[in-house]
């Protein structure tokens, strides 16, 4: 019987359009699965275990604490001054990682290093983390995060009633049932039509992650060759684990639910391992109908599904005749826990758009993608919560923004990898918003650019007309062309510091600085950063009159933190087939912009914006913040761009149709704090080395000169380039000082 089956399936296959070869099943994983997942994340050496919140990382991952040593996957202890973790089985990067067991090495609250099973030191380099989070199973975000759990890991009562409704010989079939296909093609024949499938769980597996939704012969023969060819390639074990993970369970409050791990969560306020015999009995009779034996709305329909399952696995002899009447006694023991969303819409724009240009053609087809991020599931998280929150705050706080879309882009970025950490497109309690601000708004960044005004001044302009930090600018009014900047409170500042008028966002200083060393080599150096910028735009282009988004000022700002070297962002790393070939990912991209000594001296300047400047709101604890604010004209827009321990943010803040009417400096620094106060506590610590290139000098405050022969009483320190040092007082030169007219 079975050798005539599975003639008949493959003599139906051919007839149909669908390919028949086993080899282009994509194993256990399916050729249309979606699985878009985080970062991996390793314990730092030298941060607490409080502020990289290690538990709440294992907790997010499903991880259970044991009392002893962890003996199986997904399983941690806390003995003394070591964190014992057995690191789930897990694909990444293209590549199949073992469980294993590592223990983190923990004195006075502060990781000291890792070890191995036996507890020997190992080098921070060696591979061990925590497995990546799955993100997302869909393009459009509408699933709760999945739970994947290990057939190992649950009861029998877990799934036993769903072989006791669905598959009762699943465990003795190839994959294909005879019987249940000639019950099915009598159902059918009665019909008139295609009114049963007589499909198997290997069957239903195929269909739901190989081949379009529709019900026609050559689906389904295909669907069976395939199921063949899988029960040939997996064990059942995978198998049925594979189909747990990802079968549907409904929506509960507009959020599809997909495997078990997450559905005992959802139904249960519980993990998969813990589920008994009535709660994996109603979780079965959910499976055969999510809308109609949803246990809310029809919680007598779903009871007699429940007990019709309890009844059948009797007849099996699958559990006793006691435990089944104890199970038929107990009510349905909902206690509803509804999910999250997945990944933020604007998230999914992001990997969407790098998918459709590496892979467009697999993405038409609906075919699946297995796609590795740079993103830390558990910032992320927290970055949409501050981001959240603060809008809301806003809202509350501006009577002119009540009841208004405000939205808000933040990327926090690694600055010397390129690879983002966390990303916000938007207002996160905005469900149906995808569009993405942070990669396709452009907006007028504003004094944001001024940073770059100084880069130029302080590289190349100072080669032939040096400017220092300590040179002095006049502040008075200043026309290029028919434009005349006006600093944004209207005042006259004298004649500040090349320093001080970064700190303070002084405009017209600024703008005479551009013009000393030329405004079109100002414009090509931000250019060059990445800014879309050209050395033919006009003046204004110096105070942020130019649209650019959020990533590209990201970007050109990362070289204040590498020593002049710009990083492209980057989300996905790896785009591949669910079987593990690569198809695309985003390569990391650097670019020198300048050299190291006057990026140091920028950065020296962008560290007393928040210290004593415009961006005071940036504080952080913990930690030093350098920075700089921007608003766009008429407060259009807010803006905080800046770094801390090697990272760099970015925060916009706006309205997309009108204006903000508030400052970057209170708009967009204060939301930038909160993220990055978490950001940097999670991460290794970043100090680098002042440049050979840069050197302190003695100056005379009121002069910028540097003491003459009668001493250096009142001088004050302040850094400049070695090249580039400030002229000495001249006795003979009364009024002398190192100034711009």
């Amino acid at each position: 019987m079975r050798a005539l089956v599975v003639l008949l399936v493959i003599a139906l296959a051919v007839l149909g359009p669908t390919s028949a070869r086993a080899t282009d099943l994509d194993h256990v994983l399916g050729r249309r699965q979606l699985e878009i997942r985080s970062a991996p994340f390793t314990p730092v050496v030298g941060r607490s275990v409080q502020t990289q919140h290690l538990r709440d990382r294992l907790e997010r991952l499903d991880y259970v604490r044991v009392r002893s040593r962890p003996t199986e996957p997904g399983t941690y202890e806390i003995d003394g001054d070591t964190w014992w973790v057995f690191r789930r089985g897990h694909r990444q990067e293209g590549h199949w990682y073992a469980p294993l067991v590592f223990g983190i090495s923990v004195q006075d609250g502060v990781v000291r290093g890792l070890v191995d099973a036996a507890g020997a030191p190992l080098d921070a380099r060696s591979g061990l983390w925590l497995e990546p989070e799955v993100l997302a199973t869909s393009w459009d975000g509408g699933n709760a995060p999945r739970i994947d759990v290990r057939l190992e890991a649950l009861p029998e009562e877990a799934w036993r009633p769903l072989l006791a409704l669905e598959d009762h010989r699943f465990f003795e079939h190839s994959g294909v049932s005879g019987r249940a296909i000639a019950r099915a093609a009598l159902a059918n024949v009665k019909k008139g039509g295609v009114a049963e499938g007589g499909s198997t769980i290997t069957q239903q597996l195929v269909k739901n992650r190989d081949l379009a939704a529709r019900r026609a012969l050559d689906r389904k023969a295909s669907e069976a060759v395939r199921a063949l060819a899988l029960e040939a390639s997996a064990t059942k074990e995978e198998i049925l684990e594979a189909y747990l993970n990802t079968v549907y369970y409904g929506h509960v409050e507009g959020v599809g639910v997909y495997g078990i791990g997450r559905a005992s969560e959802v139904w249960f306020g519980k993990p998969a391992s813990q589920l008994e015999l009535h709660e994996g009995a109603l979780l079965a009779a959910i499976l055969q109908g999510p809308n109609a034996m949803n246990p809310l709305r029809h919680p007598e329909r779903a009871r007699e599904r429940r007990d019709k399952a309890l009844d059948r696995m009797a007849e099996l002899g699958w559990a006793s005749a006691d435990a089944i009447d104890k199970a038929k006694a107990r009510p349905l023991g909902v206690d509803l826990h509804p999910s999250e969303r997945e990944a933020t819409r604007q998230v999914l724009d992001r990997v969407l758009h790098v998918v459709e240009d590496d892979a467009s053609a697999r993405l038409e087809k609906d075919l699946g993608f297995e796609i590795d991020t740079t993103l830390d599931p558990w910032l992320q998280e927290r970055t949409v919560a501050h981001t959240q929150a603060w809008l809301d705050r806003l809202r509350a706080g501006h009577r002119r923004l009540r009841g208004k879309p405000l939205h808000a882009a933040v990327v926090v970025m690694d600055a010397h990898t390129g690879d983002v950490l966390a990303y916000v497109g938007g207002d996160p309690g905005a469900r149906d918003d995808s569009f993405d601000r942070a990669r396709r708004a452009e907006r007028q960044p504003g004094s944001t650019l001024k940073p770059f005004i100084l880069l130029e001044a302080y590289d190349d302009c100072g080669r032939d007309r040096p400017i220092r930090p300590s040179t002095r600018v006049s502040d008075a009014e200043i026309t290029l062309g028919t434009w005349t900047p006006r600093n944004y409170d209207g005042k006259h500042h004298g004649s500040p510091t090349a320093h001080d008028s970064l700190v303070h966002s002084y405009n017209r200083s600024m703008v005479r600085i551009a013009e000393h060393c030329g405004v079109q080599p100002t414009l090509s150096r931000m250019k060059r950063a990445g800014l879309p910028l050209e050395p033919d735009s006009p003046a204004p282009a110096l105070l942020g009159a130019v649209e650019v988004t959020p990533l590209e000022l990201l970007e050109a700002h990362s070289a204040f933190v590498t020593g002049g070297v710009t990083a492209r962002p980057r989300v996905v790393t790896r785009i591949g087939r669910p079987n593990g070939t690569r198809t695309g990912g985003e390569a990391r991209s650097r670019r020198r912009i300048a050299q190291a000594g006057p990026t140091w001296l920028v950065r020296d300047g962008l560290e007393d914006v928040v210290a004593r400047g415009t961006g005071r709101g940036a504080r952080l604890s913990g930690a030093v913040a350098r920075g700089k604010t921007g608003t766009s004209d008429r407060a259009r827009d807010a803006w905080f761009v800046g770094h801390a321990d090697g990272l760099v943010t970015v925060v916009w803040v706006g309205l997309d149709e009108g204006d903000l009417g508030l400052t970057g400096g209170a708009a967009a620094a204060p939301l930038w704090k909160r993220v990055m106060q978490d950001a940097v506590l999670t991460t290794p610590s970043f100090d680098p080395v002042q440049p050979d290139g840069v050197v302190t000098c003695k100056v005379d405050p009121k002069t910028g000169l540097a003491p003459g022969l009668m001493g250096d009483a009142g001088a004050i320190d302040s850094l400049c380039l070695r090249r580039a040092r400030p002229p000495r007082e001249q006795p003979w030169r009364k009024g002398a000082s190192d100034k711009l007219p």
